[in-house]
């Protein structure tokens, strides 16, 4: 209250009031930037004071590249505790309580869709998550036929592209993506064979119909070389070790 020393005769006191201001301060969010105004399209600051009840407070939310503005509320410091308060991202704006506020945005990152195109894939095919963000890894499972495996993964980018690996991980381009893949013959081990003689011819027997005879090779004839026979499709391919 106000004090004052009573004067020796009757008075008469006078008071003048004003309305009390607030201000409403905007929390600067990751990923995104978000401002406030008293001003319709102008004016944008941090933080802006002298804001009366009910006054009319404008918010400018935008979100960085690959992600997009989720939410947005305001919060009220009286009373203590208060929830925050929805704002319509579609008409970002509020009025002013009675109390200071602090303004906040959600922004999220953009989950792009990916498509996976198993109708041209012979041998196989292919799954993978149905969404991810910008440059997350995005892992396709392939399921091979008998005798078959992954050969390499196609994916779309931005523009449409497509890029080739032979792995199963890529990055996730900032758009939709469209996947698919190749499959090839897997090689399958049919036999080994002992070498100690170079001049001589050896060969593997898979099952009971299928024999292959061919020279090998012994690069150094101080070492027992050990060959391993292995089909490939129709074809047979060896290597060896010592």
């Amino acid at each position: 209250g106000v004090a004052f020393s009573m004067p020796g005769s009757d008075i008469t006191v006078y008071a003048e009031f004003e309305q009390k201001t607030y201000t409403a301060t905007a929390s600067n969010p990751s990923n995104g930037t978000l401002q406030v105004s008293k001003t319709a399209g102008s004016g944008w600051a941090n933080s802006v004071s002298g804001l009366y009840k009910d006054a009319k407070v404008y918010v400018n939310a935008s979100a960085n590249q690959h992600y997009y503005v989720d939410s947005i509320s305001y919060t009220p410091a009286y009373p203590a505790g208060s929830l925050p308060i929805s704002i319509d991202p579609n008409t970002p704006e509020f009025t002013m309580p009675g109390s200071d506020v602090t303004v906040k945005a959600n922004i999220k990152p953009i989950q792009y869709p990916i498509t996976v195109d198993n109708s041209a894939v012979q041998h196989g095919s292919i799954t993978a998550q149905a969404t991810a963000t910008y440059n997350e890894s995005v892992t396709v499972i392939p399921t091979a036929d008998t005798g078959y495996q992954l050969k390499s993964v196609t994916y779309t980018d931005e523009d449409g592209n497509p890029h080739t690996i032979t792995g199963a991980t890529f990055p996730m381009p900032g758009s939709a993506t469209t996947v698919s893949a190749e499959f090839e013959p897997a090689p399958i081990s049919v036999g080994t064979t002992t070498v100690t003689d170079k001049t001589a011819e050896y060969g593997y027997t898979a099952g009971t119909d299928s024999e292959l005879t061919v020279a090998v090779d012994i690069p150094d004839s101080n070492y027992t070389y050990t060959y391993q026979w292995h089909q490939v499709g129709s074809k047979v391919n060896y290597g060896g070790t010592p």
